[in-house]
């Protein structure tokens, strides 16, 4: 059985040996640089891809990192104004104002993990786009010297 098989691969390879030779060299170098412009394609589609995904990644550290700073403002504001009215002797104002920090600097410890968890995803998806632009860079340097060299381009 395993010497069936093997004779049927040699067989293959031997006809596909025999029709390279027979085949037109000049068809030949057409679909080698068909194939390398379709994977440049693919290469390039796949890198503004990655690169999307990166600048999504930009938008969301850039909002997250806003809205850390404005929790973090409100929260010092919500302090300033429960030490203003337990100044003016409202202690039930002050007390609202100090739960209102309370309840901001919650939200602020949620918007800084966040934050960091960004702040790693960016990392990793700024070298991810880098890679993938330069990937695209040496294959089109590639895709140019085959075209250069290919007769009739």
């Amino acid at each position: 059985m395993a010497l069936l098989g093997k004779a049927t691969k040699y067989l293959g390879a031997v006809a596909n040996h025999k029709l390279d030779q027979g085949a037109d060299p000049r068809i030949q170098i057409e679909q080698a640089i068909t194939e390398a412009q379709r994977r440049h394609s693919e290469l390039a589609e796949h890198a503004a891809q990655v690169i999307g995904a990166h600048h999504q990644i930009q938008l969301q550290l850039a909002r997250a990192q806003s809205d850390a700073q404005r929790l973090q403002s409100d929260a010092r504001q919500a302090l300033v104004l429960a030490d203003q009215a337990r100044a003016h002797g409202n202690a039930v104002k002050a007390a609202g104002y100090e739960q209102t920090a309370t309840v901001l600097a919650s939200q602020l410890v949620t918007a800084e993990s966040t934050l960091e968890a960004l702040k790693s995803q960016y990392g990793q998806s700024e070298a991810a786009a880098a890679q993938a632009k330069d990937v695209v860079d040496s294959d089109s340097q590639h895709l140019q010297q085959i075209l250069a060299h290919a007769p009739g381009c």
